[in-house]
């Protein structure tokens, strides 16, 4: 995954935690599918916060 800010360190944790959550649930996790999941995540957050920053227009 690519990411252009500096969050992408923290998306990675995020990767991580939910990888180590689905194997001791005893499952297999898709990556690609959890990078999609929380990179949908960090562009709905960005959205929420440009929002607050600059309030309603």
């Amino acid at each position: 995954m690519v990411l252009a800010n500096n969050c992408s360190s923290d998306i990675n944790a995020w990767i991580s935690l939910l990888r180590e959550f689905y194997e001791a649930m005893g499952l297999k996790p898709d990556t690609d599918q959890l990078e999609r999941y929380t990179e949908g995540l960090a562009i709905e957050q960005a959205a929420v916060d440009h929002f607050v920053e600059n309030g309603k227009k």
